[in-house]
Order: C-alpha cells, then structure tokens, then sequence
C-alpha cells in the first residue's frame, strides 16, 4: 500500500466534506474546496490503471484484437470483479439507508431537509442503470445522493478503459491513446459540452457529465504509464523544494474553484484542477516522503484515506440527518459532535460493509486467478 496515496485520498474527502458542511456559512473563497473531487479523480486513474498493468498478459507483437481480447479473460474477469466488490455493497448500502431515513424523518419532520422517499428511489433507479450523472445534469432527479455522480463516471472509466489498454498492446500505443483520449475530452468535448453555459448552478450540473470531466481520469492513467519507464522514481527526490511544491498544489487544489467563482473559467479551471492534482500524485507515487507533513497528521489522513469511501457516499446523509434533528444551525460548540458522526459512522461502514465485502472479494479474485487460464485459440482446446 502506497501511504502517500492514502493521505491524498485523506485530503480529498476531507475537501469534500468542507465544501458541504460550510457551504453558505463561509466566503466563497473556502467553501469551493470540490477540487477533492478532481484529486480523487487522478488517483483512481493512476490505480487503476497500475491494477491492469499488473492483470493483463504480455501480447504477442502480431496478436490480432480477438486474440488480445481471448487472452484477457481471466484479467478482466479479476478486474471486474474487484471493482464490484470494492463499489457496489458500500453503494448499495448506503443507498437504502438513505431511502430509510428519508422515510423515517418526512414521518417525523415537517420541513425535512430530504428529498422524498420516492424522489430517492427515483435517483437509485438511475443510479443502478448507470446514468445517474446524466440525470442530474438534466435535473431529472434529485440530489439526496448528490455524491454518486463522481461514482458514475468512474465506473464507465472502469468499464471502457480495460479495452484501450487491450486494443494497443504498446507502451508507446497506449501513452499516445491515453494521452490522445485526455487531449479529447479536456479540449474538444468538455468547451462543446460548456458552450453557452452561463450560471454557476448550469456550470455545476455540466461537469457531472462522464464525457466533461473524465479527463482526470485519464491524467491519471498517463501518470501511471510514464511511471512504468521509471519516471516518478528518477524524476521526484523528496528534496524540500519539492515539499513546498506539493503543499502549495494543495492550497491551488483547494482556492481555485472559489477563485474562479464557479463558472467564469469552467474549462481551464477544471484542466487547472487536473494538472494541479496530477502534480500531487506524482510526488505520492514516487514514495519519497514529498506528501508528508508530521507523523501524527500523516496518520490521520492515512485513517481517512482507508475510509475515506464510506466517508464520501455517507457524509451527505448524515448532514442532512444533523439538520433534521434540528441542530443544522452549526455553532461552535457542536462541530466536534458533527465530525465525530462522520468519523464515527463511516467506522461503522467501513467494519461491518466495505472491508468484508473487501476480504471476501480477494478471496474470490484469489480463486479466479488459480483456476486454469481460458483457451484463446479453437486449438488451444484441443491440446
């Protein structure tokens, strides 16, 4: 486990639930911290990406795509399975318990902060049909469980990027192809996409799209394919000078959304955002010490980062709950009982949910990598 990864995945959400908990209560400079999103982003394809590196088979130079795609099996067979058992039981979960309350505080509350339990149920339909994002966009739904966009558009990365790596079996293919797709969406679909896009609200809907913000992801990816060529390791030193560069990409990462004020520079913001966060996990991957600040907070942020999953899908509900019951005003004295009904509950997740499903999962993936490799040729069979 890279721990320099773990903090970064730390910080995102704890960005991510101060853009959420303060919005409206801060000045717009501190409470449009989502570039979280944006770091999360990269992260994912920076290990993911890694993760099929290490699953898929060394190609023969001259193997045509349908031998390729025969040989890759058992990988994605594994992949996918791993990505089912790390998304989708926390998902679920947390899904249902949001339709429960919901239910339980519209009987209870005579302003409550939730949207109807039909409205939720709508929104979870859209999210097991995969286009929830899309729905949001277009105000189709609801926004109770808000935060499962970013989860839709990974999960079409997670479904699609497997096959870019199979079609171009090169190193130098896929950089290109990677690259070439980043190029794509961040300079062609995402300007398409944000063209006449005026207000801040039209600015936030339009970036849930897969096709306007996955580039990311794809930053990502390129991180990870330079780093197979050893660039991370002979690149970053951890020398002081580097340090200082990451905490100041952390202070970018976390200013430039209220900077920009939302909307008036959507598109280099977001590529800003990408480069920003690219820089981050460079120095992460490299495993240097370069994101490090003391032992204690690089502690905490490495408890966060292993949640930090269950902290993001639940946060929302439990925010809204805390308004429900009445105390959403947050005053001084009841911040410490907030966050420890973050930390306290994403606990609870994270034990009795994501790191079962998470044990049982490698069991299972154990099991498909053991068993006999599939033919890949008519002969194969026969021998």
């Amino acid at each position: 486990m890279n721990r320099e990864i773990q903090r970064l995945r730390g910080l995102a959400v704890l960005m991510t639930i101060v853009t959420h908990v303060t919005l409206g209560r801060w000045p717009g400079l501190f409470n449009n911290a989502w570039g979280g999103v944006d770091l999360f982003f990269v992260i994912s394809g920076f290990v993911i990406t890694n993760s099929l590196h290490r699953l898929l088979p060394d190609f023969p130079r001259e193997a045509p795509w349908d031998r390729r795609l025969a040989m890759s099996r058992r990988a994605l067979r594994v992949f996918f399975a791993r990505r089912f058992y790390r998304i989708v039981p926390l998902a679920v979960v947390v899904m249902a318990l949001t339709f429960v309350v919901s239910c339980i505080s519209h009987a209870l509350v005579a302003h409550s902060v939730f949207e109807k339990p039909t409205m939720i149920a709508r929104e979870m339909l859209t999210i097991a049909g995969g286009f929830y994002n899309y729905a949001l966009a277009t105000h189709a739904v609801g926004y109770d469980l808000v935060g499962y966009w970013s989860l839709c558009v990974e999960e079409h990365f997670y479904l699609l990027f497997p096959f870019v790596l199979i079609a171009f079996p090169r190193w130098n293919q896929r950089l290109v192809a990677v690259a070439g797709l980043t190029f794509v969406v961040g300079l062609v679909l995402r300007p398409l996409s944000f063209r006449g896009v005026v207000t801040e609200a039209d600015y936030t809907f339009a970036r849930f799209l897969t096709h306007t913000h996955c580039d990311g992801l794809l930053f990502g990816a390129v991180l990870a394919l330079l780093g197979r060529r050893g660039w991370g390791r002979s690149l970053a030193t951890g020398n002081p000078l580097e340090r200082a560069v990451a905490a100041l990409c952390v202070g970018l990462l976390w200013l430039m959304p209220g900077v920009a004020e939302g909307g008036r520079l959507p598109n280099q913001l977001l590529l800003s955002l990408a480069a920003v966060s690219g820089v981050l996990v460079f120095f992460a991957a490299a495993e240097r010490g370069i994101i490090s600040v003391a032992r204690p907070v690089d502690q905490a942020l490495e408890y966060v980062g292993e949640r930090s999953y269950a902290l993001y899908l639940s946060h929302r509900m439990v925010l809204d709950a805390w308004t429900d019951a009445g105390v959403g005003n947050i005053g001084r004295w009841s911040w410490p009982i907030l966050v420890m009904g973050f930390i306290l509950f994403a606990e609870l997740l994270y034990r009795t949910v994501e790191r079962p499903f998470l044990a049982y999962g490698k069991r299972r993936c154990e099991a498909l990598q053991a068993a006999p490799a599939p033919a890949t040729e008519p002969g194969d069979m026969a021998a």
